[in-house]
Parts: structure tokens; sequence; C-alpha cells
């Protein structure tokens, strides 16, 4: 559906118009559409041989299009009717609906059950008829129910007469949602410029600059900043003025974690003020959702959405009014939730076409078994709608990751049991028990070989081919369904041939589908929106970013900021006394020990101590307490929540001499806690990642189309310092701030290394003896 800019226009399918809905349904985000849209392509098949033999002349697959006006409205239609009959001096026009409910039934009960495809068949008369037909050309249509499990047919007329009912009603309702969105345009279109800085801090001026010359125009670009530099105001600034001047509709700000989506919506509120032209939603996860009362207990091992529409309609919820102050938070869709017995999340999911700005995870997007959440929803249209993605640095490990699946043997005889208590189908159960014996007699290995492998895709593609073949039985478990359905979406991601996949076994009866390589499903979302802007402090080498996210040199466009006060903030020295690689760590770690006691002495603040695990931070701190048992160590903690983070790193900065970090956690990426709070810091190590199964592919991947030192530049060095510089960058976050910095291990001085760091972390002195560390820090 797209509205036409400045018109009272809209442009829509036929099948959109039909399946228009004001409110919230049930069903399972379109896990369903896969059995239902094979069961229908079989019967359309079915149903076309039947009638080519009765009627040879008969038309299948007829596009029609045409307007209709309504009440100031013109709304142009286009779709494609499945059969068109010749009879009896006129036309016969007939659509092939498969269902899963027993027939016959009434037709009172269809057109209640099924009013959707009776405003299909209606819209379909209305445009033959406004089409123009010969006088005396008679026109009717027919809805042909079919029960796939049976294969018993229902024959439903309707006459030409009968279409107008269906589609004034389905007119009516839709301007509704017209007129809301015709008035949002407005607003938008008035919107005020504003200012997220009273005062631009040096280099901001120009960032606005660069990011104003993109304003109208299509594409992915990379918009580079520094930490603390204010790229989510600028970014915001940006956003609201293409929506106020009509380039995009909507605005999607996606972050990496659910922490970074609240400084958004705060940034967002401030620019926006008392009385905002616009709504914004943040979209949380179910379990934030969730609640326990009365009338509604949300399940999480279940869908909520059963009843939906009736308890609706019963609480007497009006989609259109429940925002408050621009938006609707969390809190309210609990809080409604519990006086009306509507799951809150099924609340807050209704009101996302009434907002103008959704602020959510990267999964809405990149992820095949969540995208259906926003791409499914009434009225959205990716090509009007403004991108802005944040930390997206992390975006080609997030979209594997995404397309990544586990099976495990105990999920899968759990699904098992399941199944043989609702007493699912002999098929479904017998595939569903093949794979779970599959995994169980699985040993643990970095590849599957090729037998393994061909009997794995042979076990998805049967169960797969059970799931399409009807709908699960409604008492089975979610998490057993959750299990069946990763299942299918794991046979979709084997057989698609632009993804590199990786079936490894790291322990007995687990089997992992690693994706080695993302790269292509990330360039089609992105390609897929108006205008996509990727924004990160370090996104590392363009060429190497661009080629991870599957874009062409010419398809992506820098904005790089920069940020005066950042020039000779860092001092930064490299530390050659010592070798940090696996097999040579452990002669060092009395040596990393006593850097770690001087670095720290005498400081009136601690320092941070990066390490590129918690085994050898652990190592090296028991040395340093055995060194020196007065100087206080405080170890970041594994699993800790925002707030538990927060907490020790409060409590860290006014009792710690030194802090451990983790390169790659939250810590180090995501707390900006440390700017201004630590002037040392030390960096254990360029933080490679493990030579696993994964990265072993990742290299021979590389290795098919450059040169071996390329390949490893690309698999190894790469990430392990874009990391390194992820934590350096969040030492130094406004002008005056300043941190000295030791990269602790020769690797850091070799040229190939340098090349990977930031321009701020380059050159620095090199030190190799122990009088050369003693006169640095006498600096």
């Amino acid at each position: 559906m797209r509205l036409v800019t400045g018109q009272r226009s809209v442009v829509m399918s036929v099948g959109e118009f039909a399946t228009f809905n004001p409110l919230p349904t049930g069903g399972n985000y379109g896990r369903t559409g896969a059995w239902r849209a094979a069961a229908g392509t079989a019967w359309h098949q079915t149903m076309r041989e039947r009638t080519l033999a009765a009627q040879p002349n008969a038309q299948f697959e007829v596009n029609i299009q045409g307007r209709l006006l309504h009440q100031g409205w013109s709304v142009e239609l286009q779709g494609r009717v499945d059969q068109v009959l010749p009879l009896a001096g006129g036309w016969v026009l007939r659509e092939i609906k498969t269902i899963s409910e027993s027939l016959p039934r009434t037709e009172e009960e269809l057109e209640q059950t099924y009013s959707e495809h009776f405003r299909q068949l209606a819209t379909y008369l209305r445009l033959a008829e406004l089409g123009g037909l010969p006088a005396g050309t008679s026109l009717a249509g027919e809805l042909v129910f079919i029960d796939y499990s049976t294969g018993i047919v229902q024959t439903v007329p309707m006459a030409l007469a009968e279409a107008s009912g269906w589609i004034e009603l389905q007119l009516t309702a839709l301007r509704k949602y017209w007129e809301f969105r015709w008035n949002s345009r407005q607003r938008l279109s008035e919107m005020p410029e504003r200012s997220a800085f009273a005062v631009l801090r040096p280099g901001q001026a120009e960032a606005q600059a660069g990011l104003a010359a993109i304003t109208a125009l299509s594409g992915v670009f990379m918009f580079e900043a520094p930490t603390g530099f204010g790229k989510t105001g600028l970014l915001l600034e940006y956003a609201l003025t293409r929506l106020r001047e009509g380039h995009s509709h909507r605005l999607l700000y996606l972050t990496g974690k659910g922490s970074g989506q609240g400084p958004v919506i705060k940034q967002l509120r401030s620019l926006l003020g008392t009385e905002p032209e616009l709504r914004f939603i943040q979209l949380r996860s179910r379990a934030e959702h969730a609640i326990e009362s009365p009338l509604h207990t949300c399940d999480v091992r279940r869908s909520c959405r059963e009843e939906l529409e009736e308890r609706w309609l019963s609480a007497g919820l009006d989609v259109f009014t429940l925002f408050e102050d621009g938006t609707l938070p969390v809190e309210k869709s609990r809080r409604l939730g519990a006086v009306t017995g509507v799951c809150p999340y099924e609340i807050t999911r209704a009101a996302l076409p009434c907002a103008e700005v959704w602020v959510c995870d990267y999964n809405y997007v990149f992820s095949p078994a969540h995208r259906g959440v926003l791409f499914n929803l009434q009225g959205f249209d990716a090509m009007n709608t403004l991108l802005l993605l944040d930390e997206a640095h992390n975006l080609p490990a997030r979209a594997a990751e995404a397309r990544s699946h586990i099976f495990s043997a105990p999920a899968a005889m759990f699904a098992v049991h399941a199944l043989r208590e609702v007493l699912a189908r002999p098929g479904l159960l017998r595939a569903a028990e093949n794979l779970a014996e599959f995994l169980e007699e699985l040993a643990p290995t970095e590849k599957l070989d090729a037998t393994a492998s061909y009997l794995l895709e042979d076990h998805l593609d049967t169960l797969a081919a059970e799931l399409m073949a009807a709908p699960l039985p409604e008492q089975l478990p979610e998490s057993a369904a959750d299990f069946l359905w990763g299942c299918a979406n794991a046979r979709e991601t084997l057989h698609d041939q632009t993804l590199q996949l990786l079936p490894t076994v790291p322990t007995r009866g687990e089997l992992r589908l690693a994706c080695v390589d993302a790269a292509p499903a990330i360039a089609a979302a992105l390609r897929s929106f108006g205008q996509s802007v990727l924004t990160s402090a370090t996104f590392g080498p363009p060429e190497i970013f661009a080629s991870a996210c599957g874009l062409e040199k010419h398809e992506a466009h820098w904005i790089a900021a920069h940020a005066p006060w950042r020039d000779g903030a860092y001092d930064v020295a490299v530390d050659a006394r010592v070798d940090t690689r696996f097999n040579s760590r452990e002669r060092f770690y009395a040596t990393t020990a006593e850097t770690v006691r001087l670095f720290a002495d005498g400081q009136p603040r601690p320092i941070a101590v990066f390490f590129p695990s918690y085994d050898y931070a652990e190592k090296i701190r028991a040395y340093v307490e055995a060194l020196d048992p007065g100087l206080r160590v405080n170890m970041q903690p594994r699993g800790a929540s925002l707030t538990e983070q927060m907490e020790f790193l409060d409590q860290s900065l006014l009792t710690a001499h030194a802090i451990f970090l983790v390169l790659g956690g939250s810590f180090a990426e995501g707390i900006d806690r440390l700017g201004g709070e630590v002037e040392r810091a030390m960096v254990v190590g360029p933080a490679l990642p493990e030579p696993n199964a994964v990265k072993k592919a990742q290299l021979a991947k590389y290795e098919e189309t450059m040169e071996p030192e390329e390949a490893f530049r690309r698999a190894y060095l790469a990430p392990g310092l874009l990391k390194v510089a992820q934590a350096l960058g969040r030492l130094v976050r406004a002008p005056g701030q300043r941190a000295k910095v030791l990269l602790h291990c020769r690797r850091f001085a070799d040229e190939a290394t340098q090349s990977l760091l930031p321009e701020e972390y380059r050159g620095g002195q090199v030190l190799r003896k122990d009088t050369d560390l003693l006169e640095w820090l006498k600096k």
C-alpha cells in the first residue's frame, strides 16, 4: 500500500485491499503461510487441469486493474484473477481458496470466517465492470473453497450486484486509516526544523552538511563519527528533515542491543518536545510485555493470539487513540492488557502502523524468523522507509548469527514426545523421530562429512514437507512448535545458494548449522529500503566492511565526521617486549602483571586493562595479586545485566586501582561510563578470533579470491582490531578528555596490524626495553 505524496490517492494490490483489517488478528506471524502456499499451489494446478478439461477456452492468472473513487479518495488497484471462464454471453471470474476447516459449510459461516476472500472476488468483479464490457455482457463470480485434507470442494456464487456491499464496507474501513495517514503527512510537512544541540561542537556543522547533501537521495550510506560526537542527535535531526520533506514516510531505527534504544528514545523526545507532530514506538520483546493478571496471563511457551480479534472488540480498544505524548509506552500496553485481557505485545504491535518512527532490534529486518513482525504489517513499504542502523560494525556478525541454527537431541526428543501427546499426524511424527535419532548419534566434529550432511538435508526436507502439508495441532506447546519451525527455517537457509553454511557438532548430540557469510542477505535487505544509513564509530577499512555487507564499491557511500577535539588526545605506545599469542603468552605473564602494576602506580584514577578473554584476564589477576597484594583489581563479571554492569563500573571507579575488562564484551563496546573517568588504558593483545571451524571456513573462502596474507587480514586481524578500536574510542568522548594507551604486544608494531587501526592510534613509540616503558610512563 502506497499513499501518493500530496494527493488523496492510494496505490495497492487487490490482495492488500481485501485483507486490510483495522483490528489485530490471530495467527502466528505467517508460520502457516508455508503449508497454505504449498497446498494452494497444488490445488490451483489441479483445478486448472479440471477447468481446461471442461472449458478449453478458459483463461488463467488474468491481470486486472482499475480505479475506485470513495469520498474524495482515489484508489488504484491491481491484481490477478485465478480463472476467467466464458459462459453464456458473459464471463465468470473464479477464485480458488484452500482452507483447513471441513466442508461443506453454510454460506453465512464462510462469509464470516473468510470475509477477505469474498472482498477479493467482489473487487475483481467491480474492476472488470469498470474495465468496459460490451452491451449485454453478463458478469458473475465464483469462490471455490477446497478442504485441503479431504479434497471436498464447495462453490459459492456471487452476483455482480452483491459486490458493492463488500467493497463499500472495506472502503469505509480503509478511509479512516488513509485519513489518519494523510493527517500525519500534513503534520510532518508542517513540522518546524529542530536541532539536537543548542551549541554545535567542532565538527558537527560539517557532519550536518554531509548528511544534508544526501537528503533526497536513495541508496546505502555509511556515517562514521567517533564516540561522543553526537551521532544519534545528528541522525535524528536528519531523519526528521527527510520525513518533513516527504522523501520518506517512516523511520526505522535499529540497534544491536536493547540498551541502545533508551538513548535514542530520550534524544527523540528531546527533539520533539511536549507536543510531538509524529508518533513513535519502541518495539520491545514479548518477554518485556508479559503480564500475569486475572484476565490475561502471557505464556512464553505459547502464542497469545488466540481469539485476539474477539478480545479486542470486546474491550472496545481503538488503535488510533492509544498514543499519549506521541508514543505508546510498554507500561501502558501492560496496563491495558491487564484490564482488557488483550496481550500487551499485541497491543503494541497493533499500534505500529499508526506510528511514523519505529525503534527496535536488528532482528526485525535481518532475521528471517522475526522480520515478518514488521514486513507483514498493513501499510508497511520498505521503499518509503528510511533505515537508520546504529553500531553497524556488528551487523555482519549479527546477520550471520540470525541465519545460523542449533539443533540438540534433547530438544528434538521433547518435540517428538509433544507430538505423540497431541496425536499428531503419523508422517509428521515419523519425520521428527528420524531427525531426533539422527541427532542423538552425532559425535563431535568440526565439519559433518558428506554422508551426514546429505542425511541432515534429507531429514530437514522431509520434516519441512510435513510442516507444509498441514497446520500443526493447536495443543502443541510453543517450544515444540518453535523447534519444528526452526527446522523448516534451517532447511530454507540450507537451500539458499547465496549463503555458505558449515554444519558442525561441538558436543555429542548438538548440531550447529553456522552461517559463514551473510553478505548477500545483508545487501538484499539494505537495498529494499528507500535509503539506508549505517553508522558506527569504527567501521574498520571501508572496503572490508562494504564487502562484509555484500555491497559493490559504487553502492557504499561514505560520510566521515571529524572531531578536532580528539586530535592529539591519545598518547599511544606499543609494548614490543611481550608476545601475547596463545602459545607464547605464558612466558610473559609476570611481565604483563608487572606492567599493570607500573601503569597503575600513583594514579588518582583506576586504569582499564582490556583482555581478549576471561581466562587470560583471570590468570594475570592472579599474578598481580601475588606481586602486589595491595593493588585492588576488579574483574568484569560474567553475564551481568545492564544495571549490574553500571553498578560494577560505578563501584570500580571509586575503589579499584585496575579494572579488568574483556574486548568485544558489553563493557568494552556498549558502556560509555569510562569516558573522562579513565585516563590510562592497556590493551593486552590484538584480540584475534579463536581459530574455530567457522573462522577456518571464512579464511578458506577469502583465500579463493585473494592472497593468503590478505585473507588472514580479513578473517582474523580486522575483527580483532575492530574490538580494540571500539574499546579505546570510548575513553575520549568530549573536548578536554585525554588517554594514555599502551598496546601490550609486539604484534601491534607490525605494519599489517598498524594499517587496520584508526589513524589516532597509529605510529606510537615502540617500547623494546624496560627502560623505554619507564621513560614513556614519566611523560
